[in-house]
């Protein structure tokens, strides 16, 4: 998917699929060429290959494909990492930052949330882990716990309960 702009206003775009008939896979958009592009040259879920004069396209980043709060750097076709996104946001591609919303192309990068002790908040993908502030050697860090046995972490009571209950805002994007 990319953004097509017409008077100041963004309009989602899809790229065509792949081969006819095939009505799963698609191209992939090539941001730097911003064309519509094969899958293994627009550098979406796997760093861009060499161009045929031998070079390759600048250092950048990509999403992990198997999580969305980290992100891949890649350079000369190689990937390093994966390195985290603050918790609260997600890796946004387009904005090659990590962000709180990137609905729509939004690029709003964001400063890490201010850490009180003993505050607790929802991880930004799951359902079953949250963070609570901890002070650590006289710092305060965000530190990741889970909530096991299949119960989920309420955002309004701050606590691991049924899944009914804790009424987790990321179930929406997981249907």
């Amino acid at each position: 998917m990319f953004y097509k702009c017409n008077v100041g206003r963004r309009f989602a775009q899809i790229c065509p699929f792949m081969i006819e008939g095939d009505l799963v896979t698609r191209l992939h958009y090539n941001r730097r060429l911003q064309v519509c592009d094969w899958p293994w040259q627009a550098g979406c879920a796997s760093c861009p290959i060499q161009y045929p004069n031998g070079t390759f396209p600048p250092p950048e980043r990509i999403n992990n494909p198997s999580n969305d709060c980290q992100y891949l750097e890649c350079a000369n076709g190689h990937a390093s990492g994966p390195f985290n996104c603050p918790p609260g946001t997600c890796f946004s591609r387009t904005c090659q930052e990590c962000v709180r919303d990137r609905t729509d192309g939004n690029c709003n990068v964001v400063q890490p949330q201010p850490c009180i002790e003993g505050d607790r908040r929802l991880h930004d993908c799951y359902c079953n882990f949250y963070e609570e502030c901890t002070r650590i050697n006289g710092e305060f860090h965000w530190i990741q716990h889970e909530c096991f046995g299949g119960i989920h972490f309420s955002v309004t009571e701050k606590r691991c309960m049924l899944p009914n209950e804790a009424k987790c805002p990321h179930i929406k994007h997981l249907l």
